[in-house]
């Protein structure tokens, strides 16, 4: 099981939060990724102001492997080359996988995509640990088409991936459009 999760933001103002919701829903799909939104996730608490589930401004999505996986395995699996404490086995491992090898280009142009609807204002892209670990995120805005390469060249601190906060700025928010 991977210790990292994909979750986000779509920050939106949208009236038809089931309309966006599907059409995101549909890129994930088409891009061979797993996600989930709004009142769908498994781990509301965050949300949960004086008792009540509020999503004002935007919706909660959290990415994974397929539709039916509820875990970023194929994701991270094989992302980062280098050295990596196993704590199974007690010692440093060597990992000779390429981050091409992995799907996060497909989670990458599946934000992309969702950047790009004419209702999305922005989309918040984070990497976290599961259990809780603490960990400092990398914090950045990139327009659409940059995560990838961003997210790539980020260091993982020797963990098994990047923890950053991206806000990805569709294309008729950015550069003065």
């Amino acid at each position: 099981m991977s210790d990292i999760m994909i979750t986000g933001r779509i920050y939106t103002n949208a009236e038809d939060r089931d309309a966006l919701s599907l059409f995101a829903m549909g890129c994930a799909v088409r891009h061979g990724i797993g996600a989930s939104f709004g009142y769908n996730l498994s781990d509301l608490a965050q949300y949960v102001s004086d008792g009540v589930i509020e999503f004002d401004g935007f919706i909660p999505f959290c990415v994974t492997d397929s539709p039916y996986s509820s875990e970023c395995d194929e994701i991270f699996g094989n992302v980062f080359s280098g050295e990596f404490w196993c704590g199974l086995i007690g010692e440093c491992v060597r990992c000779e996988h390429t981050f091409r090898e992995a799907k996060f280009r497909r989670v990458a142009e599946f934000i992309d995509e969702v950047a790009e609807h004419p209702d999305v204002d922005a989309v918040l892209f984070e990497t976290c640990f599961c259990h809780g670990w603490p960990a400092e995120a990398v914090e950045a805005t990139v327009g659409v088409g940059e995560l990838y390469d961003l997210f790539r060249r980020t260091p993982c601190g020797g963990d098994a991936a990047p923890i950053v906060k991206f806000t990805v700025i569709p294309r008729k928010n950015c550069c003065g459009a």
